[in-house]
């Protein structure tokens, strides 16, 4: 009979289910484990579109110097001005430190005044928009700025003969990029911000037409 009571009085028990505090105990445990797997899942995002940020920068950068390497060797031209380099038979007319908006470009425009880097093929080595532009391309991806591009001739004896390329491509808007105004831009330390922003340079020497 005692056995019999003690078995009903526990399985009362057991039908009473959890309690408040039990339920605000296993919310919030729930809640904090919740939260910690949001935080991680949004850093992985973050590392993930920084990854992609960085590539398309560096694959551009390669890019750009590859082509201007190519035009060297490939042809003994070589001319320059405000603005604007002649390589080969190829122009590279350039805007320092402006972000590129493939949206807004204008590039096939009278005067063209939104670009980052276009290269194009005139049949003479002038400056835009004086010498309009023919069959641009614009070699910066949205988002992407010309921080640096220098190409100068070594010094005698070698004067004429050896050229040195100096490129710089910054990615991100002026919130991200700390003195995006310069050839020496940097990320700022906002975390919130580092995936929006990276900064690839690239040096290169050659003989020309060799």
């Amino acid at each position: 009979m005692k056995k019999s009571l003690k078995l009903k009085a526990k399985s009362q028990k057991l039908d009473q289910g959890f309690t408040i505090i039990e339920l605000l105990v296993a919310t919030t445990v729930f809640s904090i484990v919740l939260l910690v797997a949001l935080a991680s899942f949004l850093r992985m995002s973050q590392l993930f579109f920084k990854g992609v940020v960085i590539d398309h920068t560096r694959i551009a950068a390669d890019q750009i110097m590859a082509d201007l390497r190519a035009g060297f060797n490939s042809n003994s031209s070589y001319g320059n001005g405000a603005g604007y380099y002649c390589v080969g038979g190829s122009r590279y007319s350039y805007l320092l430190y402006k972000p590129v908006d493939l949206s807004q470009e204008d590039i096939g425009q009278p005067n063209p005044t939104h670009y980052g880097l276009v290269k194009d093929t005139p049949s003479g080595c002038g400056a835009p928009p004086g010498t309009p532009f023919v069959n641009p391309q614009e070699l910066l991806g949205n988002h992407m700025r010309l921080s640096q591009l220098d190409i100068s001739q070594a010094s005698a004896p070698r004067a004429g003969k050896v050229y040195t390329i100096s490129l710089k491509i910054a990615y991100g808007d002026d919130t991200a990029l700390s003195d995006g105004g310069t050839s020496s831009p940097s990320c700022v330390g906002n975390l919130s911000l580092t995936e929006f922003c990276t900064v690839n340079s690239l040096f290169s020497a050659l003989n020309l037409g060799q």
